[in-house]
């Protein structure tokens, strides 16, 4: 049987990417401006994002969550319970969209859940980010997180540590 490669849409976009492309959303000037994109469901860990921008009191430091999913509304309701100001719902972009809101980000940030088969997983926003260079926030274990330390694109770092937000 022919092996037929079916690219990762992020990876279509990035090797087209425009240079000149101007991104869909706005970043906000002077402030580090973390992105992170991609389904917005359980296994991502999203509780340890709404956790950490509840602990941040730069009011520079934001984060931006570009996409869609099963969490959207659980998302909106905890940013509006908790009063956050600092963690933005984006919505979701196509793929051809992703390099220039990539390049105008400060960091991509990746979370995954903790699980046996999660940690065997590489979430598929991996390559795209490091397609697009810019650094990596990594909250997960395992193959994900041995990527990142290997191409010396980021900081992984396990799920609780994160939660000490901001770093020292």
């Amino acid at each position: 049987m022919p092996i037929v490669y079916h690219p990762n849409p992020g990876d279509i976009a990035m090797m087209e990417r425009c240079p000149a492309a101007t991104s869909a959303i706005a970043m906000e000037p002077g402030c580090f401006n973390v992105v992170f994109a991609g389904n917005l469901g359980a296994a991502q860990a999203l509780e340890t994002i709404v956790t950490c921008a509840e602990t941040i009191v730069d009011p520079s430091i934001r984060i931006i969550l570009v996409g869609a999913g099963s969490c959207v509304t659980w998302l909106r309701e905890e940013i509006a319970r908790r009063n956050l100001r600092n963690l933005e719902l984006a919505g979701q972009h196509p793929p051809e969209a992703m390099p220039a809101i990539f390049a105008d980000a400060s960091a991509l940030l990746v979370t995954l859940g903790r699980a046996n088969n999660l940690a065997l997983t590489i979430p598929s926003k991996i390559p795209s980010y490091l397609a697009a260079g810019g650094p990596i926030i990594g909250a997960l274990d395992g193959e994900g997180a041995a990527l990142i330390r290997d191409a010396k694109a980021g900081f992984p770092v396990r799920l609780k540590t994160l939660l000490r937000w901001p770093l020292p």
